[in-house]
């Protein structure tokens, strides 16, 4: 897929870097949680509770990405927002 208007590779670098930043903070917080999580309970190893953490992260965190994007979404066409492409 091509976009249409492209975009600089300033932007580009830095809609890149976010993602990366914030998936590499993702796997850092589970980390620690998985590790905090295994040595305050009494089953299961880190390993299995960083699988529980990114399975409840991923499918309820992407619940709430949908319903806050969908509630924005109707804000947006309640008060005729609309975006500005200025960069």
């Amino acid at each position: 897929m091509i976009e249409n208007p492209k975009r600089t590779w300033k932007v580009w670098f830095f809609d890149s870097s976010k993602q990366l930043t914030s998936a590499g903070l993702a796997h850092i917080m589970n980390i620690v949680i998985a590790i905090f999580l295994s040595e305050n309970s009494k089953g299961g190893d880190s390993c299995v509770w960083y699988f529980i953490n990114i399975l409840v992260d991923t499918t309820i965190g992407m619940l709430i990405c949908f319903l806050l994007v969908s509630v924005l979404n109707h804000l947006a066409e309640q008060n005729n927002w609309r975006v500005r492409y200025d960069i």
